[in-house]
């Protein structure tokens, strides 16, 4: 990828920490044999998808959607509107676009640019809510870590194997962005007030993300979050552009999907674990969602793999006969 030449924080050494061995000594033995580091506070993110954007499309509308969207800038300097609120993304600096975050590209026509975007799904956003509307400078010594991150996805990506080493460096990646950032007050931070449509459909997501086993009324969630079932739906077409049900059926649709790919559940199994009530209301809502059935979209997912494996066979007995 090229690097714009007037910042290259994201291609820098970093050679200001003292050499390795100096630091295994300096840190000791501890008190405490048994007592390690606290828990972690942030949930890992998952359903991770990683692409490069050479132009971007600059329309009179602007984009929404569910997911995690972090935006790492290596080339040319370009505006975002971001619900409403203009802000420039330099090269070298990252972005984090929050769900339902309205977004709005402003680039110059004909302008080349190097972006590279990490998109992922969260149980919660308020662990990352101080990145929320701020470009952030990539320190340099994170340039490893995102080149390993872009290096293992590669791979994973290919060889469809879980994605445990991708996980665990966007985890790293999204807390050495958190600690780029100083601890601010609310008032700083906090772009909406209380129960805004934003806000409240996050907490709506989060609240069908962790129910999706058992049913879910539009009045049983605006009865847990403090509101009426009239301003939920609202909230939903204003911010989402769907119905409070659809975006219940999609969650569903899209964890079946995940399961289908990743595990050897039956499709019964799978329907009840989404929160469907039978397999025929499963199959209709999958068929809708996806274009194909649930056992057609587990068929397909299995030839892919198959023949990936087959390619990758042929491309090592290749590579052994040429050495021999």
């Amino acid at each position: 990828m090229k690097i714009a030449p007037a910042r290259q924080s994201l291609t820098q050494t970093h050679a200001d920490l003292p050499p390795f061995r100096e630091r295994v000594r300096a840190i000791g033995e501890p008190e405490h044999f048994f007592v390690g580091l606290s828990d972690v506070q942030m949930p890992h993110p998952h359903n991770i998808l990683m692409f490069c954007k050479n132009s971007l499309d600059v329309s009179a509308t602007s984009a929404t959607h569910h997911r995690f969207m972090l935006i790492f800038n290596l080339e040319t300097k370009a505006e975002l509107l971001l619900d409403n609120r203009r802000l420039a993304l330099s090269p070298g600096q990252a972005l984090l676009v929050f769900p339902f975050q309205t977004h709005q590209y402003c680039v110059r026509p004909g302008n080349q640019v190097t972006w590279l975007f990490v998109t992922f799904e969260l149980q919660s956003t308020d662990p990352l809510n101080r990145l929320r509307n701020l470009p952030i400078e990539v320190p340099p010594d994170l340039q490893p870590f995102l080149d390993a991150l872009l290096r293992e996805y590669t791979l994973t990506h290919k060889a469809m194997s879980p994605a445990d080493e991708v996980t665990a460096l966007l985890s790293y990646l999204l807390r050495r962005l958190l600690r780029q950032v100083r601890p601010a007050s609310p008032a700083v931070w906090e772009p909406h007030p209380a129960l805004s449509p934003h806000r409240l459909v996050q907490r709506a997501c989060h609240l069908v993300a962790t129910h999706l086993v058992k049913p879910l009324t539009v009045a049983g969630m605006a009865r847990d979050l403090s509101v009426s079932a009239g301003y939920l739906r609202n909230c939903f077409r204003q911010v989402a552009n769907l119905k409070v049900t659809e975006y219940i059926r999609r969650s569903r649709v899209f964890a079946a999907c995940a399961l289908l790919s990743r595990t050897e559940l039956n499709i019964t199994e799978i329907a009840e674990q989404c929160g469907f009530s039978s397999i025929y209301a499963f199959s209709r809502a999958f068929t809708r969602e996806v274009g194909q059935s649930p056992t057609n979209y587990r068929a397909h997912l299995w030839e892919q793999h198959n023949m990936g494996t087959i390619r990758a066979k042929a491309v090592r007995g290749k590579t052994g006969a040429a050495q021999e």
